[in-house]
This record gives C-alpha cells, structure tokens and sequence, in this order.
C-alpha cells in the first residue's frame, strides 16, 4: 500500500480543509516535523481512521476526532495504490452538530470505499472488512507493521512475558493451540467428573440393597457388597418355596370365609327387607278412607273448571273496557296539544327560504377563500423550496472551483508523468494488465471448479434422499404392521383375563364382578394366550420401528435441505437455471481455459519491462482514474448547478403568481376567517334541520293520534257487547251444576289432575308392598337369622393369616428382585468405573503436560512454546539492526534458564558483547533502550510481513523517540532508516531532531495558526 492523498477538515486540529500530497514526497525516507501539540501525529491518526475506523495504537476514540475550532461536519478522505489499483476511502466519525430544534444531536460516523472510481460499499462494517480484505492485515498488524505509533514499540521491550505472549499470540493467531490446552484441561475435569458420578451411582445403587438379619457386609468396598450379595441371594431362593406354599394355602382358608360371609349377609339383608315392608304396608292402608274423599272432590272441580273459564273471559273483557276508555281519554288530550306545538313553530318554518339564500352566498364566500388560503401556502412552501436551491447553487459554485484545482493539479501531474514514460522502453507494454487478466481467470477457474462440485454435491444427496424414502416407506409399513400386530395381543390378552374369570363361575354362585348367580354367555379362553413378556418384547419392536423411521425422515429432510440451499446459491449466485447449471458450468470452464492459454501466450511473447516502468504506468492509471473522476464530478456539479438555476426560476414564477392568488394576506388571517365562515354556515344548518325536522315530528305525530281515536273508540263499542254476552252466558252454568259463585272460588284452590295422580299413587304403591311382602317370605322360607357377629369374626382370622403369609412372601421376593438387580448392575458397571480411572489420568498427565504443569518441568505452556519460534526469528532480524545501531555490542536473547516454577518463556535479556555477559534489558539506558526497541519493532514488522502471505509492506510511519539519542547514535538510526528505505520503501519519520531536519529534504511541515488550528504542507528541499 502506498499513500497517494490525505485530505482532511474539521479534524483535530485541522479546522479548514487540509490535503497532504504524499505522491510529492515520492520513495525514501520524510520527515514530519512541527511545534508540540500542532497535529503531527493527527496525520498518521487521520490515515489509521479512513483505513480501520480506530486511530493509531487507539489513543484516541472517534468521538474526540472532530475539531474544537469549528462546528462543522469532520471528515477524511485518504486516497491510495495498492496491486496496481486505486483506492479512496472517505470517512466521517461520530459528532455533535446543532439540530433544527436548536439542540446538540449526534451524528452517526459514515464510510465509503472506491476502487478505481467505482464505489464497493458505503456502510461501516462493510467498509472495515473490506480494506482488511484488500490491505491482508487488520489495525493490530497495521500499528506493528506500519504504523509503529507514538511509544508503542516500546511496549514489546519492556513486556512481562505473559504480556509479550498475549501480543505475539493475537499477531500470529496461536489462539488455537491456547484452545487445545483449555479443551485439555475441561476433557479432564469431565472425565474426572463422569468417574465421581458413576462412582457415586454405584454406591447409591449399593445403598439400595436388602439385607437379612446378620448378612450386611462390614467394609463398604464395592466388591465386598457384590460377594455378600451372591450368598444372601442364595439362601433367599431356597426359602422361597415354603413361604409361597403357606401363603397359597392360606388365601383358599380366606376365600371360603369370604364366601360364607357374603351369603349370611345376603340372608340379614332379606330379614331386615321383610320388616320394613310389612310395616311399610300398615302404614299405607291407615290412608285408604282419605284417598276416598279425594278421588269425589276431583270429580266436583273437574265439572266446575268450564264454568270457571267462562266468568274468567268476563272478568277479562269488563278489565279491558276500562282500558280502552281510558286510552281514548289520553289521545283527545294529546291531540290538543299538538296542535298548539304546530301553530307555535309556524314563524320559523316560514322563515327558512331567506336562511338558505344566506347559506348559498356564505358558500361561494368560503371557496373564495379556500383559493385564497391554498395560494397562501403554496407561496410559503415555494419561498422555502426557492431559499434551498440558491443554497445548492451557491455549493456548486464552491465545489466546481475546489475541483477545477484539482483537475489542474492532476494534469501538471500527468504531463510529468508522459514525459518519464517516453523515456523509456515499449517492451513492458501490457504485462501488467496481462498478468491480472490470467489472475482473474485463475480465481474464475477456482470458481467454476468450486461450482462443479457443488453441482456433483446436490446430485449426491439429491439420489441418498430418494434412497432413503424408499427405506422410509418400507420402515412406514413395517411400523403400522407392529402397531396391528400390538392391538390384536392387546385384544387377545383382555379375552384370557375374562375367560380365566368364566372358567370358575359356577350356577347359582354370584359372579366377583357383576354379581349375577346366572352365568348363561361365559367368556372362554383363546387358543395361544400373549404373556406380558411377549407384549414387552413386541412393545420394543414398535418403538424400534418408530425410532426408525424418524430417524429417515430426519436423514431425508437433512439431505433435501442440503441439496435446495445448494440449488438456490448456485442458482442465485451464477444466474442460469438449473437443470441447465451442469453444461453451463462445463461450457464456462471451457471458455476459460482457452482464454487463458491465448492470455499466457501473449504473455510469453512479452518482454519483461523495467520495474520504474511498471510502477510509472500504474501511478499513471490511477492518476488518470482519479481526473477522470474529477471530470465526472465537475460535469455533474454543472448540471446540478444548471438544474437548480431552472428550478430557482421555475420557483419565482410560481412564487409571484401565489402572492397574486392570494392578495398578499397572510395564511393565518386567511385560515380564522375560513373558519368563521365555515362556523356560521355550520350553525345555519344545524337551525334550519331543527325546525323542518320538528315541524315534521309534529305533523306525523298529529296523523298518528287521529287514527288511534277512531280506532280505539271500534274497540271500545266491541268490549261493551262481549261483557254483556259472557256474564249471562256465566250465570247460566252456575245454575246448571247448583252452585254460587262464592263456591266456585273455593274450588279454584284445588287441582283435579293432582287429586287424582294422589289417588292412583297411593294404590300403586299398596299393591308393591305387597308384592315386596310376598316375595322376600318365599325367598327366606325355612331360613332363620343369621349370627354375623361370629362368622365375621372367623373371616378376619383368615384375613391376618394370609395378609401375614403373603407380606411374608412379597417381602422375600422383593428382597430377591431388588437385590439381583443391584448386583446385575454392579457386575455390569464396576469394570467401566476403572477404565475412567484409567482415561481421566491419561487425560491429567496430557493436560499438565500442555498447560506447563508437570511437575520438575519447566513451566512453559504449549502456545507460548510456538510462540517461542516466532519470539527467536524477531530477535533474528531484530538484531541485525541492533547490531548497525550498537556497532555489534548489543543482541537481544531470550532466556531459556528460567524459574521453573513460573512461566517466562518469552523473558527478554540483552548481551553485552564487550563483556560477554548477560543482563536485563531494564538495564540499559535510554538511548540504548529506543535503540533495542526500534529494532525489536522493525524485526516484529519483518516477521509479521513473511508470517501473512507474502504481504509486502511498502509504507512505514515511526512516531518520535529519536531525542535520546546521541548524535553518533541517530547517524546509525538514520543510517538504518535509509537502507530501509532503498528502492520503492516510503518511510516517515515524526521527530523534533535538528539532524534529521538538515539530513531529510522531503518534509511534511505542521503550523500552529494563530486561531488555534493547524496546516500542513509538503516542502521538498
């Protein structure tokens, strides 16, 4: 990377735009010189900000970057070649400018990125990754490699060794061997872990255990407890079968208890039934006579409900009668007070045609003045619009003026540039542009092979899923078949249970599930009877299956999704359908392979130019990019001038006719008397709805009511003549059955259908007694009472034997299955718990062995043993300038003879070859420090250079330190400063030395202004 142009303003101490020509200063060695404070530094600051958005060695955030000399908007603008292109970066960072509202807003920090003249990307994060991409380093190996800031080179030197490794560690990325000893470490501590909890597990699984009285074991050895298991569990098994004998026994004394017991209390139960129903009777048949009386009163009430319903039907029509008198009494009074409403309101309906002529004129008034108030604000809005483009063509007055100078500039520097071409040779005509062509063929190659496998890639997965949905359907079936398979054993064992029940009934004895003595449909037994192992095992197999199955579908679903985002990317990415991505691929490569023959062809027929050459035409084309961006820039700025010279004059025509329309008022005035006119047609309406909407209540109101008169009074005429029918109709039937009317209103209390369901109840349920009676005296005959007391109590007896012998027995085999089972998982766990024993140790020793912890060993970690290769190449080239600088008396070494209790592998000595001892680089002075320092920093920025890929670093920046030195001292500085610089190396120098200023013509010269800001210029002497 070579600096082409700096251009600055409103940054740091550079209040007004400031540009620093670096094509001036050319190859070799420069010198930036100036006051204390005047922005030196913020040169090299400005050029780490554009590249990486952070300053130099990060002294400063971007926050304090803008200016306290103005307000205005901070930016830099570097411009630079790198592999024979162009590039221009502009940044802006972060500040506080003064918003509409008349408060301190932050402005957020903006970046774009040119090559060549064509912008690549215009957003901060993208703009960072892609100067990494293009320089190859970030602004870590930038402040090592080149810019080697201000006291930073002196970090390295005077580092504690762990700091050194955190330095060397983030320069030549060891942090993959730092990972392998942290993974190291955590292998051991899981294994060790998973020892602890498998060891734990066992003993807990120990722990359950039952044991026998006197067969505990006494250690709590693993082992131990294994061996006293296998001879509990043999004496257990041979008491089983006793046990089990006298349980079986016990159970059948229990049943026939059972039995016995169920049929006394079937025969109490009936005894108990008989006497209460022999009372129930007695009861029943006290009410017969009361039953007699009820069934003649219904008889009565049923010949009086007809009577009953006529005098209702009176009584309903002489209620009615009064009401319709009344309601033809409220309506002749409503009428009369309509019409007295309607005369009332009469002047104001009259009055509405003069109210809606005022309304029409009131209208035509408020579109005068709507036109009025919209050319009022037209005229404001255009005042605004016309006040920005006299601004815009007042910017591009200033911006067409600052890039004619620069294109001036540009084609003295062009002329220049021709006549030191014509000078030389046409060999090397056009290998340069040759030799990019075949490296972008080269990377195009990559890529279409790339493409290639891609494609193959897809068609791979593309065929193993469309296999395994083949196995997917057969592992579908196999599954639905198991799921059958498992409801029919399910079904079969359901009818074994149910048939072994029926095998025992026996007739006339009650079923122990439903209670029936009558069994007329036993179920029976299939043929093959399932066990519950068989269920277990088919149980497995489903879930087998299953697992199976989702397990494919998983695999198809993997793969799909594989091959369709390879189809979308290569689809997306190339452009071509496709089915058609295959032949285009092979058709591409095709293509490119042939270019590049005839390409490396036409290379072989060059001939080889001279390097000044090649470097002159690459400056050339980027010069001429650049003015041909100028130009562009000019051009537009013209025709941005040009448009907004006819927008202004487009604004002034509109501008005047608006003040026309509008007659010079204001738009506020105009707005309140819009709004009054608009108010009182609003209240105008609102009267005139009032008025017609209640003159027309009234009126239909009025009709309303006359109708109701004529009607109600047909009504009432009707109710005269009803009544009249219904009370002689209700006088004759009364007379008919012999009854006044005080005794039908005593039968109205009661209800026949009630009297009569009574009747019929008490009968039903004399007969039932009856037939209860009979029953249980048929079913009881030749029984006598039952003495419960002592057949329950022979019932509990055989209940606690049995509960006894059968908890005997559980318990026994519970101690059997429990314990078998621990000793199963002992046997099968003890011979894992010493293979992790044996893996967490192996792990320990490999982890202490890279973390530096074996003990008697020295403590050196694995990444700071890398590190060590790399620390030695540094003091390799280090010492080569050491050895300039010091006329061969110092070497910087490392000290391999440590505490081996502490890690120091990167401690730092220096040897004094006039003594040939060594000591402690704390010890030297302070000349003889920056010296060490200087070439410590110059030998990390060779090996960083040879360590990224062949980068070539053709630009160093050192910021001060030389004023310790003594004269003879800063001859030899200079001295290695100007071999470094020989041939196309550019190396600038910030110093206050008087000698550097006579020995160095080329000069980039700071001046504190009298304001308080600063400039700077290039001064060749």
């Amino acid at each position: 990377m070579r600096p082409i142009r700096l251009e600055i303003e409103a940054f740091g101490p550079y209040d007004r735009k400031t540009v620093i020509d670096f094509d001036r200063l050319g190859s070799g060695l420069f010198l930036v010189t100036g006051e204390t404070g005047s922005g030196k530094t913020m040169i090299f600051d400005a050029m780490t900000y554009a590249l990486f958005g952070v300053t130099s060695g990060g002294r400063r955030g971007p926050e304090t970057l803008h200016s306290d000399f103005v307000d205005g908007k901070p930016y830099v603008i570097f411009e630079f070649i790198h592999d024979g292109d162009e590039y221009r970066v502009e940044r802006s960072p972060p500040y506080m400018a003064v918003g509409r509202n008349g408060t301190m807003t932050r402005r957020n920090p903006t970046s774009e990125l040119y090559k060549n003249g064509q912008c690549l990307c215009s957003r901060n994060g993208d703009v960072d990754k892609a100067v990494k991409d293009v320089l190859g380093m970030d602004s870590d190996q930038w402040n090592q490699i080149s810019m080697i800031a201000q006291g930073e080179f002196m970090k390295l030197l005077d580092a504690k060794s762990a700091d050194r490794s955190e330095i060397l560690g983030r320069l030549f990325g060891t942090g993959a061997f730092t990972a392998m000893q942290a993974r190291l470490t955590e292998m051991y501590d899981e294994k060790k872990a998973e020892l602890e909890s498998r060891r734990k597990g066992l003993e807990v699984e120990a722990s359950n255990a039952e044991w026998s009285s006197g067969t505990a074991p006494e250690g709590t050895a693993l082992e131990d407890v294994a061996a006293a298991l296998r001879s509990q569990d043999e004496s257990d098994r041979l008491l089983l079968p006793t046990l089990s004998q006298k349980a079986d026994d016990a159970f059948r004394e229990y049943e026939e208890a059972q039995r016995r017991v169920a049929m006394a209390e079937n025969d109490s139960r009936d005894f108990d039934e008989l006497a209460k129903a022999r009372g129930r009777l007695e009861r029943i048949e006290e009410r017969d006579e009361e039953m007699r009386r009820k069934s003649d009163l219904a008889a009565l009430v049923t010949r009086s409900a007809e009577v009953m319903g006529v005098r209702n039907e009176r009584d309903v029509y002489a209620r009615l009668l009064e009401e319709s008198q009344g309601k033809l009494d409220g309506s002749n009074a409503e009428l009369a007070s309509l019409t007295e409403k309607m005369e009332a309101l009469r002047p104001e309906e009259e009055a509405i045609p003069k109210e809606q002529e005022t309304l029409e004129a009131m209208g035509k008034e408020e579109a005068k003045l709507s036109d009025r108030l919209e050319a009022s604000v037209i005229a404001a809005r255009t005042r605004s619009e016309l006040d920005g483009e006299q601004d815009a063509i007042a910017s591009a007055d200033a911006s067409l003026q600052s890039i004619a100078a620069d294109i001036a500039a540009a084609d003295d520097r062009l002329r220049e540039f021709s006549e030191s071409i014509a000078t030389l040779t046409e060999s090397s005509a056009g290998i340069d542009a040759c030799r990019r062509d075949i490296q972008s063929i080269d990377r195009m190659i990559a890529d279409n092979m790339a493409g290639q496998e891609e494609v193959s890639r897809e068609a791979r997965l593309t065929a193993e899923a469309e296999s395994l949905r083949t196995r997917l359907k057969a592992q579908e079936w196999e599954y639905r078949a198991l799921e059958r398979e498992k409801a029919d054993v399910y079904s079969r064992m359901r009818l074994s249970k149910a048939g072994a029940l029926a095998a025992n009934l026996e007739e006339g004895k009650p079923c122990p599930v439903c209670g029936s003595v009558h069994h007329p449909a036993p179920a029976s037994v299939p043929e093959r009877v399932p066990t519950d192992e068989d269920l277990r095992l088919l149980e497995e197999r489903v879930s087998q299956a299953k697992t199976a199955a989702d397990a494919t579908l998983n695999d198809i679903s993997t793969k799909s999704g594989m091959a369709e985002g390879i189809r979308s990317s290569m689809v997306k990415k190339v452009d071509v359908p496709w089915k058609e991505m295959r032949e285009h691929l092979s058709r591409e490569r095709s293509g490119l392979l042939e270019e590049k023959g005839r390409l490396v062809a036409d290379l072989e027929r060059m001939t080889a130019g001279e390097e000044s050459l090649k470097t002159l035409r690459a400056g050339m084309s980027g010069l001429e990019s650049r003015r041909d961006g100028l130009i562009k820039r000019q051009k537009e700025a013209e025709r941005d001038k040009q448009e907004a010279e006819k927008r202004a004059s487009g604004l002034k025509e509109r501008l005047e006719s608006s003040l026309k329309k509008s007659e010079g008022e204001e738009e506020d005035a105009i707005r309140k008397k819009l709004e009054s006119n608009r108010r009182s047609q609003d209240e105008l309406r609102r009267h005139i709805a009032d008025v017609t909407g209640r003159m027309s209540y009234l009126s239909e109101r009025k009709a309303a009511v006359t109708q109701a008169i004529s009607s109600e009074s047909d009504n009432l005429r009707r109710c005269q003549t009803d009544l009249k029918t219904k009370a002689e109709q209700t006088a004759s039937m009364l007379s008919q059955i012999g009854l006044d009317e005080s005794e039908l209103d005593v039968l109205k209390g009661y209800d026949a259908a009630a009297l009569q369901n009574e009747v019929r109840s008490h009968e039903t349920e004399k007969a039932g007694a009856i037939g209860e009676i009979s029953m249980l005296e048929g079913r009881l005959e030749g029984k006598s009472v039952p003495d419960m007391e002592s057949i329950k109590a022979a019932a509990d007896e055989s209940l606690a034997l049995m509960r006894s012998t059968q908890d005997g027995k559980r318990a026994l085999e519970g101690r059997i299955s429990r314990n078998a089972a621990v000793l199963k998982s002992l046997e099968k766990d003890m011979p894992d718990l010493e293979r992790l024993r044996s893996e967490a140790e192996d792990l320990r020793m490999l982890s202490d062995a890279a973390n530096g912890r074996v003990p008697g060993s020295s403590k050196v970690p694995f990444d700071q043993y890398i590190q060590t290769v790399y620390f030695d190449s540094i003091l390799k080239m280090a010492n080569v300038r050491l050895g300039e600088m010091s006329d061969g008396r110092y070497e910087l070494v490392r000290r391999t003879e440590g505490d081996k209790r502490s890690q120091s592998a990167l401690d730092l000595e220096v040897m004094d070859n006039y003594t040939g001892l060594k000591r402690n680089v704390r010890s030297l002075s302070g000349g003889e420090s920056f010296k060490a320092a200087l070439s410590l920093a110059l030998g990390l920025s060779d090996m960083v250079q040879y360590t990224s890929g062949g980068l070539r670093v053709e630009t160093l920046f050192i910021d001060e330190g030389f004023g310790s030195l003594d004269s003879e001292s800063l001859e030899q500085a200079i001295g290695v400063l100007e071999r470094l610089s020989e041939g196309d190396m550019m190396v600038g120098v910030i110093s206050h030395v008087d000698l550097f200023k006579e020995r160095l013509g080329k000069k980039i010269c700071v001046t504190k202004k009298k304001n308080g800001g600063s400039t700077a210029e290039v001064r060749i002497d």
